[in-house]
């Protein structure tokens, strides 16, 4: 898995439609890995594949609690139109690490209810 995640890594910055295959490919061998997850998504969403990446994003988030994971997922939500789910998304993110900065900011600017940070 390592040596076939820094392949498809290292075709990101060459070549972006071989990088995507690449994750593609990961992704039916290791469909519930994060880190071929994160890169899938993210390749997808640079590629402008959005419906591809955020379904990639909510199966990342639900493989990987981290806020590098949730960020994404509340990005990609709000880049489709779906603020609401964003929001949603940053506010469950913010009742588990509520000193989140990122998270906050990211909320606030959404239109979501401001979060004071402890």
């Amino acid at each position: 898995l390592l040596k076939a995640l820094a392949e498809a890594n290292s075709l990101v910055e060459r070549n972006e439609l071989s990088a995507l295959a690449a994750f593609r490919r990961l992704g039916r061998e290791y469909p519930n890995e994060p880190r071929v997850l994160e890169g899938w998504s993210r390749i997808a969403a640079t590629n402008k594949w959005w419906g591809e990446s955020l379904r990639v994003a909510e199966l990342w988030a639900t493989q990987d609690a981290s806020t590098p994971a949730q960020i994404h997922l509340a990005r990609t939500q709000k880049r489709l139109g779906q603020v609401e789910r964003a929001i949603g998304t940053l506010q469950a993110l913010l009742t588990k690490r509520p000193s989140e900065r990122e998270a906050s900011t990211l909320l606030q600017a959404y239109g979501g209810a401001s979060v004071a940070l402890r």
